[in-house]
């Protein structure tokens, strides 16, 4: 269980408790800045299902993230599809998509970031089609998604603002009021959509509405992160430092490199013929990604709003960038077809490489590393954050279970994500772990660490002094469990 996903639950919770019971404790809430639209969902569908005890609850959540994640990757294939008419090119991109570690491993535990990217790609999708057929049944499907993505993350208005731009650029170029009329149809009804799936706006929408987005642009949090082999904290950093280097250390650079290729190409082709630059609605979604990947990109570097936890904020930008990849192979094979035969080859066989070393690195895919960063021996954990989340707790825990017959065992809880990684096991188990904070070390039978805040892991070495037991990914502990020399 990741550290946000009990904090996202309680949310969905209190905003049910708003709308069913008139309960104003979610007005209260520091996170009543975050839409509920995914909560609520989430919320209902376990009610629908009578799962009540936490175990279950949480395991159905983890099944929804990654349930809507893949219909996102099948939306994404079909959106290549359409845009290059190629099988083999729309395999390749939705695989890069795929098959990027880091993104895939957060797709089960993510209850934030990967739903929001999940949510992009349904809306490119749904604008697409639109400019296929620009009529009112994709225009409102196409608000509806827009509406939506706003409620999982406001920055879904850059994708609102893009849209109202194209739809004005038709109605310049086509002089059809038609277009006109869908400028005010879409608007009034991404913002209607909006309103009613996010009740924190139901009481103040404009100020309400201010203040989320100004919250969520520079995001209030300042702890402490390993970066670089130092102890920073958030938001004291250069931003685009920080991005950059995260996204060539965590993304395949295959991935990276044929992506940057496509997009400079476009570009390149765009400027050769201006006059045609928004003449087809491959071309229009071209700028679509780049004003979508980009844009939120140059939009936080001149904010200098805060990221942490590797770029995980940014996910969603990953697939309006991985799709160039697709426009890499299509303009390769209308110049050179062999040329970019030979390039899907390498691409594939690059692809069973990564897929691979994501079955080494399963269930923590999270803290894949690309070639870019050295895997010598506790390189990564020296200098940065590895599961950040603390899902690697619930295997602590388990082997404790299965190892310390005692009826009670005493845990020193350092990090809150280990009491509530216990929720996932057997109530059998569950009930023989005594949690605490307070309890002094001595009395702790088992300290439980993933470094976070604990760097040089002082806690451990000082106080308890023997390994127990090590959960080791590209030659890097990503969790150590401590006890007391005998």
């Amino acid at each position: 269980m990741s550290w946000d996903e009990p904090i996202q639950h309680e949310i969905g919770q209190e905003a049910y408790k708003y709308i069913h019971h008139q309960d104003n404790e979610y007005l209260q809430m520091k996170d009543k800045v975050y839409g509920v639209v995914f909560e609520l969902g989430l919320i209902y569908t376990t009610n629908l299902l009578g799962l009540e005890e936490e175990r279950e609850i949480f395991h159905f959540r983890h099944f929804a993230y990654f349930l809507l994640f893949a219909f996102a990757c099948f939306v994404f294939f079909r959106l290549n599809l359409k845009l290059f008419k190629n099988v083999w090119i729309a395999l390749i991109a939705t695989l890069a998509l795929v098959l990027c570690p880091r993104i895939f491993g957060h797709a089960f535990i993510n209850p934030k970031d990967v739903p929001f990217l999940s949510m992009y790609i349904i809306s490119f999708h749904a604008f697409h089609n639109y400019l296929l057929k620009p009529g009112y049944k994709t225009l409102l499907i196409t608000a509806i998604c827009i509406g939506l993505l706003i409620n999982f993350r406001i920055m879904g208005v850059v994708l609102l603002g893009t849209v109202l731009f194209f739809i004005t650029w038709l109605w310049i170029k086509e002089k059809k009021k038609k277009y006109f009329f869908h400028l005010l149809t879409f608007s009034f009804s991404a913002v209607l959509v909006t309103y009613t799936v996010w009740p924190y706006l139901w009481n103040d929408p404009l100020n309400n509405f201010a203040e989320a987005f100004s919250s969520m642009s520079k995001f209030p949090w300042d702890g402490e992160m390993l970066f670089n082999g130092k102890v920073i904290r958030a938001g004291k950093y250069p931003v685009a430092d920080y991005f950059f280097t995260w996204i060539t250390i965590s993304v395949p650079l295959l991935y990276l490199f044929i992506g940057l290729a496509g997009m400079l190409s476009f570009l390149v082709r765009s400027a050769a013929k201006p006059r045609k630059v928004f003449d087809s609605p491959q071309k229009i979604m071209g700028w679509t990604f780049i004003l979508s990947s980009v844009g939120p990109l140059m939009a936080v570097m001149v904010l200098q709003s805060t990221l942490y936890d590797d770029w995980r904020q940014l996910y969603f930008i990953y697939p309006g960038f991985i799709v160039f990849v697709g426009y890499a192979f299509f303009y390769l094979r209308e110049w050179k077809p062999r040329l970019a035969r030979i390039g899907m080859l390498v691409c594939f066989a690059y692809f069973i490489l990564i897929g691979y070393r994501m079955y080494q690195l399963h269930p923590y895919e999270h803290v894949y590393f690309s070639e870019a960063i050295s895997h010598q021996e506790n390189y990564l954990q020296h200098h940065y954050d590895l599961d950040y989340w603390g899902t690697s707790f619930y295997e602590g825990l388990s082997y404790i279970a299965k190892t310390d017959p005692s009826d009670t065992i005493p845990i020193f809880v350092f990090h809150e994500p280990l009491r509530k990684n216990s929720m996932l096991l057997p109530l059998k188990d569950r009930k023989r772990f005594i949690f605490s904070k307070t309890m002094t070390v001595e009395r702790a039978k088992y300290y439980l660490t993933t470094y976070r805040y604990d760097y040089p892991d002082l806690i451990g070495t000082a106080n308890f002094g023997k390994i127990y037991y090590e959960v080791k990914r590209q030659n890097s502990v990503i969790l150590k469990v401590w006890t007391h020399q005998e």
